[in-house]
């Protein structure tokens, strides 16, 4: 999942956008701010680039695997019909 510190500067970000003076608006926008980010990633349903990676590569293994038995699979076919 995406880091909490980058939402939290995100929102930082977005609040300082606020004037100075409104410093009591400018922190509850940064709270609610930080809300809606988490909020908006979490119904995303992301995954880390490692997830992805580990995905990746369990199905490369599997992608083989399933080429070898369809070899052997050909081969025993071919054996059979002679």
């Amino acid at each position: 999942m995406i880091n909490v510190k980058t939402i939290e500067g995100v929102a930082e970000r977005i609040a300082r956008l606020l004037p100075a003076d409104a410093a009591v608006l400018r922190e509850e926008f940064k709270n609610n701010a930080e809300l809606i980010l988490k909020n908006a990633i979490e119904r995303m349903d992301l995954v880390t680039r490692e997830e992805l990676e580990i995905q990746a590569a369990l199905l490369e293994k599997t992608q083989a695997r399933l080429n070898e038995l369809e070899e052997q699979l050909s081969a025993l076919k071919a054996s059979k019909s002679s």
